[in-house]
């Protein structure tokens, strides 16, 4: 038997929740566009569901240019420091 309807919006909720990106960090990095093409790169780190994304934009185009989707969020970190600095 199905459960009332509170009960089916509150799993339906709680299923929402766990799947919404959160932000868990970003930064800006600032480039040459005379050597690298563009004047820079926004960095984001999202949690979406029980993976880690790590994304990489270009700040005039709008283009991604990396996206990277792994379950260990200790690697997704390195990942996130080692753009902000290479």
């Amino acid at each position: 038997m199905i459960g009332s309807d509170d009960d089916v919006r509150a799993v339906f909720a709680e299923e929402y929740e766990t799947l919404r990106p959160k932000l868990l960090e970003s930064a800006f990095v600032e480039m040459d566009p005379v050597v690298d093409g563009f004047a820079g790169v926004f960095v984001e780190l999202v949690r979406m569901g029980e993976r880690y994304v790590l994304r990489q934009t270009a700040v005039g185009s709008g283009n991604r240019l990396l996206e990277i989707s792994l379950v260990d969020e200790q690697l997704a970190r390195i990942f996130f420091e080692e753009e902000l600095y290479r």
